[in-house]
């Protein structure tokens, strides 16, 4: 008699041994002999008063005894295994199994559920990895001005979109002519400190800007270091009539601060210009050493001017050292790189234009930057373009 194991209606496999069976039907359907292979009906039994249902099959009765259980387990498996599989819904040829979807469906919820992640957050993020600068001209300039005072307010210039670079342009109408102006930001914090003898630090936070217009004007009219003729400035920072020399006299600091400060504060505002105590040359010596050379001429003294909201920009401001001004005296105040200049190069800032600045270079000829961005010289009585820097703070009260 054969050892049948057979799965009943109570889901458990059970041995068929000694059993008689009161009724089968068993023919051959293929194979060599009746006893290979067997074409089973379905087979209704009474056991003990129980009655078991074996479903048809169709396999070896000697192998499926074994292996039945197998078989079985392999099934679950199998099933199990497919319904784990999904597509893709963007994509039908890139699967993940359950296991992968739960855990990437678990990550975009956390993710969407971080704690305090704000849109301002998502500014700073975005400000931060931006890599150009950012013109604000669209955007206007109380937008701009908001920008900064809430830069000020946070001490964080990313936080409001900001970066050193960014710009905003505008005109002005200068002795009849239409005179474009440039605010780049400079740096933030740019004089912090305080000195109680000569007040040329600030113990507040603010914000450096290069002011620039395509205006060209004389170092001094009179073509010499020491040819201003109708103005100098005192150190309390009043400018009076008669005749002065260096940068502290003239003509293009006195262009600057009589001429395009009014338009930056008409622009941003006059109580948020600060004023500052500046170290500035104010006496010659023609004939002395410089660096181009024997008797080409150089500074001779410089001293504090207070009161002072505007200044060209000094060699050491852009280009982090002295290059061809002749006195040590000029690191003055304006001994360190904007932190504009560490990431741009002046073209980036100023465009094609040649920008005088406020160093001495000989008897005849003050510091400018060239076109292509290195530094150079030229002779004071000629014309270049004019960019100054100034201090945005908060009002004080």
């Amino acid at each position: 008699m054969s050892v049948i194991k057979y799965k009943g209606t109570d889901n458990q496999w059970h041995l068929l041994d000694n059993i008689m069976v009161s009724t089968i039907s068993v023919t051959q359907t293929s194979g060599t002999s009746s006893a290979d292979v067997m074409s089973q009906s379905a087979v209704t039994e009474t056991v003990s008063g129980i009655t078991e249902t074996v479903k048809s099959h169709t396999n070896d009765i000697n192998t499926l005894n074994g292996e039945a259980e197998i078989t079985a387990r392999a099934l679950v498996d199998l099933d199990s295994r497919t319904n784990e599989i999904e597509a893709h819904t963007a994509n039908t040829s890139i699967h993940f199994s359950g296991n992968e979807k739960r855990n990437l469906d678990s990550l975009a919820t956390n993710i969407g559920a971080i704690s305090g992640f704000t849109s301002d957050d998502a500014l700073m993020l975005e400000t931060m990895t931006r890599r150009s600068m950012r013109d604000f001209t669209s955007s206007g300039f109380t937008a701009f001005k908001n920008a900064l005072i809430g830069a000020i307010d946070d001490m964080s210039l990313e936080k409001h979109g900001l970066k050193v670079g960014d710009y905003i342009t505008t005109s002005h109408t200068i002795s009849s002519s239409a005179v474009s102006f440039t605010y780049v930001i400079a740096g933030f914090n740019i004089a912090k400190g305080w000195d109680n003898n000569n007040g040329h630090r600030l113990e507040f936070d603010h914000i450096g800007i290069i002011v620039s217009t395509n205006k060209t004007v004389p170092w001094n009219k009179g073509g010499a270091v020491s040819a201003s003729t109708n103005h100098t400035l005192s150190t309390g920072g009043t400018w009076t009539t008669g005749s002065g020399s260096c940068y502290a006299n003239s003509d293009l600091h006195y262009y600057l601060t009589n001429t395009v400060l009014p338009q930056v504060q008409a622009d941003l505002g006059g109580s948020y210009i600060m004023e500052n105590g500046m170290m500035l040359s104010y006496s010659a010596n023609t004939s002395g050493y410089g660096r181009l050379g024997t008797g080409a001429g150089c500074v001779s003294a410089y001293r504090w001017y207070q009161k002072q909201k505007i200044c060209a920009l000094s060699e050491i401001q852009i280009y982090g050292s002295i290059a061809t001004s002749s006195s040590g005296y000029d690191t003055g105040e304006a001994c360190r790189q904007l932190d504009v200049f560490k990431v741009y190069t002046p073209p980036e800032i100023f465009g094609s234009r040649a920008i005088w600045l406020r160093n001495v270079v000989g008897k005849t000829q003050a510091t400018r930057t060239q076109t292509e961005g290195r530094t150079s010289w030229g002779t004071v009585g000629g014309n270049q373009c004019v960019a100054g820097l100034v201090l945005f703070a908060k009002p004080r009260t």
